[in-house]
């Protein structure tokens, strides 16, 4: 049943217009069935009702109110608001009625709404008034099936966080406030229930990193943006030009992110291969593109916050390079925590510290990036795999390094054969260019199908013997050369369209392993084929804990993307045994299929790991790493 809350007890909405022509079989229990599971799946185009609004140095992307009926409402799962009087109505009615004078009775003594003996809430210390309840929405009993459809598990309890008051009005200043309250008031429900919460952003995770079976919150809605801090926002040590700092709240995606930059002279330092993520959801579980000399998208993150234990919420921020002022805090309401342990801890942490409302990030101007696909034999490639070193490409400006390096292998290629297909682009000064294509256009630069997962899954599960010819001719079609292609990154990395059902583990070794590493990969297809195929890109070392792009000076991941099918999954377990008889030390992307071995996260992240749970344990109580915990924390041994 879909339920409307105003934590958990909002009074039934005015009936919609047209509600007597509306499809009974929309309608369930009597109550308006606002939004449905298919909320949290990830949608490839605008949503109706979606709007892009400008103004007072604000672009946010908003959408039509919640209880504006149509019938291709793609937020309420394709479904009609309306409201029609079910059996047992008035029985309800009451109900309601007595919840809503107990909570009114409960509401001072629970903890972080009121704090200690009933204190006023901090905002309403602030304001001298009381603030308006937040509109949330859940329904119960849902199940969830992630973007690539591998992981599938039945919710208690799927929840919608709104920038909305509980009477559907949006605040005229301060636009952030309603969904941040809304976590708070989520993150207390779950408490009260003895449940586990997590927030779910895009569904992009090949992993269960977003996943628990007790309460998900599909943040999608909350995405506003805030471009440019003020100078009285900014901490006096910042060096940087506050102009560049983003303000952004969980939901938004890397697609809107991309526009809104874009109309602004802006560009995202570096982003994956598809637009389809959340931007807290990509840097939380370290989503990482080839841009060489940036890092992974946690590494230019500057601040988060975060709604913790009792619905508390926290600014935090590293203490050897602090951003924001103590009045941008106060603005939020905040409690400023300043600690570089704490902050590196988070950044990459999948919802274990708590919901992440917002994040700060350092954009830059915007550029171009000038594109090349060329073939080559993979002895030609094999030098530069462990040395960077691309003299012997070829590349249009010699022996430099592109600012963008990777090379998509064939692993059933004849090693005199062309079988490795570089990509490679040189970043470039923003011009603008003739009859470009806009961020929505599709005539981008690079086609959806260039994120190798949806390469990948127009295979399918062939036989093995057929195997050989099948990548070899998917990828002579797919990476077809091409030459100096200029565009901006959002029209760069575009939409990612899946061609059936698939699957993908990712390594991350230090550049001196590179080399070894991909014959391993070489090896276990060779002796047991499977339907994938390998990207090999770098990154430099990250800061975060957690990071599987930690190793230093430079990472090397060697993405494995496959057909979904059951001995994609055995390969996997072949290669992580086979990386392991060489020697080869590797981490694993968060978001892709990883092990169910705690002994490896320990071999793979030593004193990293033990950093990042004493960090946990001070910033939570047992009791409330438990409530931000999951089955993928325990599995890994993250979870105590």
């Amino acid at each position: 049943m879909a339920a409307l809350l105003a934590t958990g007890l909002l009074p039934r909405p005015a009936r919609a217009a047209g509600d007597a022509a509306c499809d009974p079989a929309q309608v369930r229990d009597g109550v308006a069935d606002v939004l449905g599971p298919r909320a949290a799946r990830n949608c490839r185009r605008k949503l109706h009702g979606q709007r892009s609004e400008r103004g007072h140095g604000i672009d946010e992307l908003r959408f039509r109110d919640v209880d504006a009926g149509h019938a291709r409402h793609h937020v309420a799962g394709q479904r009609r608001v309306a409201l029609r009087e079910g059996p047992g109505a008035e029985r309800r009615k009451r109900r309601r009625r007595a919840l809503a004078r107990r909570w009114t009775e409960l509401r001072p003594t629970l903890r972080g709404v009121g704090g200690a003996c009933g204190a006023p809430d901090r905002r309403e210390r602030a304001e001298g008034g009381t603030v308006p309840e937040p509109l949330i929405v859940f329904e119960s009993n849902v199940r969830f099936v992630n973007w690539h459809r591998n992981v599938q598990v039945e919710v208690a309890r799927l929840y919608d966080a709104w920038n909305r008051w509980s009477d559907r009005s949006r605040p005229t200043t301060r636009r952030w406030e309603p969904g941040l309250r809304a976590l708070s008031r989520i993150v207390q429900h779950a408490e009260a229930d003895g449940k586990r919460v997590r927030a779910l952003g895009g569904a992009w995770s090949l992993s269960e990193a977003a996943v628990t079976r007790d309460y998900m919150v599909n943040t999608k809605p909350l995405n506003y943006v805030d471009v440019g801090l003020k100078p009285e926002n900014v901490d006096p040590a910042y060096a940087g030009n506050p102009e560049y700092l983003v303000f952004t709240q969980c939901g938004t995606s890397v697609l809107e992110l991309n526009r809104i930059l874009e109309r602004r002279g802006l560009a995202l330092p570096t982003s994956g291969a598809s637009n389809g993520q959340t931007f807290c959801g990509a840097f939380s579980t370290g989503t990482h593109g080839a841009a060489n000399m940036v890092g992974s998208m946690q590494d230019y993150v500057a601040g988060l916050h975060v709604v913790g234990e009792g619905g508390r919420d926290y600014w935090v921020e590293p203490a050897s390079r602090p951003v924001v002022s103590r009045k941008f805090c106060e603005t939020l309401g905040t409690e400023l925590r300043r600690d570089d342990r704490l902050f590196n801890a988070l950044l990459v942490s999948f919802g274990s510290f708590g919901l992440i409302h917002a994040a700060l990030f350092m954009a830059v101007p915007i550029y171009l990036l000038e594109r090349h696909v060329r073939p080559y034999s993979y002895d030609r490639v094999r030098p530069s795999l462990s040395t960077l070193d691309v003299s012997g490409l070829d590349l249009p400006d010699g022996r430099g390094l592109p600012f963008h390096y990777e090379v998509v292998l064939n692993p059933y290629a004849r090693r005199d054969r062309q079988g490795a297909y570089v990509r490679f682009m040189y970043q470039r000064p923003y011009s603008a260019l003739p009859a470009a294509p806009t961020t929505t256009d599709t005539r981008v630069i690079m086609r959806p199908s260039d994120d190798v997962l949806s390469v990948i899954g127009a295979i399918g599960d062939v036989a093995p013997a057929l195997l050989p010819y099948a990548v070899e001719e998917l990828l002579e079609r797919e990476f077809e050369p091409q030459d100096g292609e200029l565009g901006t990154p959002a029209q760069a990395f575009g939409s990612t369209t899946l061609r059936g059902s698939v699957v993908s583990t990712e390594l991350g070794v230090p550049l001196l392993h590179a080399e070894n590493a991909v014959e391993a990969v070489l090896a276990v297809a060779n002796d047991f084929p499977f339907a994938g195929l390998a990207a090999v890109r770098y990154v430099r070392a990250s800061a975060a804990l957690l990071a599987f792009t930690h190793h230093e000076p430079f990472t090397c991941t060697i993405e494995l993307p496959a057909a979904g099918s059951q001995r994609a999954l055995e390969a996997y377990d072949r290669i992580w045994n086979e990386l392991e008889r060489r020697n080869v030390p590797y981490t694993l992307h968060w978001g892709q299929i990883l092990k169910n071995d705690p002994a490896h996260f320990r071999r793979a992240y030593g004193t990293r790991l033990d950093a990042w749970l004493a960090a946990r344990r001070a910033f939570l109580t047992p009791a409330g790493r438990r409530t931000f915990s999951n089955d993928l924390l325990e599995r890994a041994g993250l979870a105590s």
